[in-house]
């Protein structure tokens, strides 16, 4: 039997087509909401991942864009049941499998990864002689009261009062 962290990837034995789509957080309890149509999204507690199955479509796209709405829909009523709070963390990482017209079983996974570079550098002027050159003075601020409700603005998190004081 195909299963994720112990969330079954078929149903009733079958592998029928459907998604893993990963949570933001681990969820709080184990819980399975039966939507129209038969399809099935089930999270467990611990396990960062929401798996939709028989999720209509006949290709990976299809069953791709289907999962993502049904798992979100899935979400909402196990909300509603009592079985906690989940979001999507996006789908930039799935896993989507369906079969295809000559019922061949496929999968695809699917990974985005972003990083971020750094550096720093120190740059020197130089005069025409090669010496290095002086440094300008920095210039001189003067305060000035909007410079306070600019710095309130950036400070608030209440968007009304970010606005008020911008």
């Amino acid at each position: 039997m195909a299963d994720f962290e112990g969330i079954s990837l078929q149903t009733q034995g079958l592998l029928t087509s459907g998604a893993l789509l990963f949570l933001r957080e681990s969820p709080e309890a184990d819980a399975k909401a039966l939507l129209d149509e038969g399809v099935e999204v089930e999270i467990r507690h611990g396990v960062r991942a929401v798996v939709a199955r028989n999720v209509p479509g006949s290709g990976h796209d299809q069953v791709a864009d289907a999962s993502v709405v049904l798992a979100n829909r899935g979400l909402d009523v196990l909300t509603m049941n009592g079985a906690g709070r989940s979001a999507l963390a996006g789908v930039d990482t799935t896993a989507v499998w369906w079969s295809d017209e000559e019922d061949r079983h496929l999968v695809r996974f699917s990974m985005s990864l972003t990083s971020t570079i750094r550096f720093t550098a120190t740059v020197t002027v130089l005069g025409a002689d090669g010496t290095p050159a002086p440094r300008s003075p920095e210039p001189v601020v003067s305060w000035q009261e909007s410079m306070r409700y600019f710095r309130m603005s950036e400070l608030t998190d209440d968007l009304f009062d970010a606005f008020r004081n911008v």
